[in-house]
């Protein structure tokens, strides 16, 4: 099972529960890579019920099915994305931890 931080700007509701309506908002901007994103290039996510032109910031290799969140919309066609940060994932661990 994979989980992913909350953004840094969730607020707790009285009961230390994040607020639904952050989470909403959160969950909209998240996209799957559908085709391969490398350092420097253009590939594609899935996003709100299409497939777009995205590209990273990261120096990073974004695998197809990985998840993203999408940061801006930089043109008609295309939009930036990161990674969404994982937690509990054994092989970003030091070995020492894990």
């Amino acid at each position: 099972m994979v989980f992913s931080i909350l953004p840094r700007s969730s607020k707790l509701s009285g009961k230390g529960k994040p607020d639904p309506s952050l989470l909403d908002a959160h969950l909209q901007h998240r996209a799957i890579v559908t085709e391969v994103i490398q350092p420097g290039q253009r590939g594609r996510v899935a996003y709100q019920g299409t497939t777009w032109v995205a590209f990273c910031r990261y120096q990073v290799v974004l695998p197809v099915n990985t998840p993203v969140r999408v940061v801006e919309q930089y043109s008609a066609t295309t939009l930036i994305i990161e990674p969404v940060p994982l937690v509990n994932t054994p092989s970003l661990l030091p070995d020492n931890i894990a």
